[in-house]
């Protein structure tokens, strides 16, 4: 099997995308799970641009966020977050770039456009909630 993952779109319109994830762990890792798929979003772009991530999980995980390519670059990594982030349903951003340019995909050799993740020790029974905001680059 494989963590059960149950996505949803809040926003995605011709400046920026809201991509929500729910993950349900069963005791298998996530290896370069696509979380924003380029080619799925609206709009005329060249790249992204994330400017918010939040977290919410039970689980004292690693999660390691990449964009995408044939040598992935690195966008966040939360090591051993146990327990909630913060309040509410997402809890608390772990980072809110909104006001800034984000961190731009430097759209390597080999990319897609995407945004993966990867877990490590997220166990049978753990869960996370993980929003993502991009803004799209013409």
């Amino acid at each position: 099997m494989a963590i059960t993952w149950t996505e949803y779109t809040p926003r995605n319109n011709a400046d920026s995308a809201v991509k929500y994830w729910v993950a349900a762990g069963d005791g298998v890792e996530a290896t370069d799970q696509v979380l924003v798929d380029y080619s799925e979003l609206s709009g005329t772009f060249t790249k992204l641009a994330v400017v918010r991530l939040a977290i919410h999980t039970n689980s004292g995980a690693t999660w390691t966020f990449e964009f995408d390519a044939n040598t992935d670059a690195p966008l966040a990594i939360f090591d051993n977050v146990g327990g909630s982030t913060g309040t509410g349903a997402v809890g608390l951003p772990d980072f809110d770039l909104r006001d800034t340019e984000g961190i731009i995909d430097p759209a390597g050799d080999g990319t897609t456009g995407d945004i993966v993740v990867t877990t490590s020790g997220f166990a049978n029974g753990d869960f996370a909630d993980i929003l993502i905001e991009v803004r799209k680059i013409p």
